[in-house]
């Protein structure tokens, strides 16, 4: 178990009500940890009773820790072409994003894991192209690609808030 520097000991600090208030933390971590689980250990040292009752330490586990890092660099979204009839009234979205494999091992990755999700809860699959076409890429351990996705047939009253990949989700809605 590693102690991190620069996290204080004292409990949570006293506001002038005498009441607690809450703290932010934050935490320099070394280039290539992976943070697994963290022990937390509740103290209430402002506490005027020298022998306070502390909560028991817990643990807090990251299971399933995404195996790529996305930044999100751009979104650009079009108007179907009006004179064909498969893109009248629908969206097109690209989306500039740096995809790096955090992984030991190679990455497979289709651009169809990549899942955009509008605020009603419908999902549109990441393409190539604005037909819906798929393409595969191996990414080597730390290896990175600079990419446009692709997001086609949104409805206009739709707006993307989400991007989904096998379970971890990335909150896009400021951007779109």
């Amino acid at each position: 178990m590693t102690n991190i520097a620069g996290v204080p000991k004292e409990g949570p600090s006293k506001i002038a009500s005498g009441h607690n208030q809450r703290n932010l933390l934050s935490f320099i971590i070394p280039k290539g940890a992976t943070i697994k689980r963290l022990r937390i250990e509740p103290r209430a040292s402002s506490s005027p009773d020298p022998n306070p009752e502390y909560p028991d330490p817990f643990v807090v586990d990251w299971k399933d820790t995404p195996d790529i890092t996305i930044k999100f660099y751009s979104a650009n979204k079009t108007l179907g072409d009006p004179t064909n009839p498969n893109e009248v009234g629908k969206m097109f979205w690209d989306f500039a994003l740096k995809i790096t494999n955090n992984r030991t091992q190679n990455l497979q990755l289709k651009y169809s894991d990549l899942v955009f999700e509008d605020q009603y809860g419908w999902q549109y699959p990441g393409s190539v192209d604005k037909y819906g076409g798929d393409k595969e890429t191996v990414l080597l351990p730390g290896e990175s690609i600079k990419t446009i996705v692709k997001v086609s047939g949104v409805s206009p009253f739709s707006r993307l808030v989400k991007l989904l990949y096998k379970g971890w989700s990335l909150d896009i809605s400021a951007w779109t």
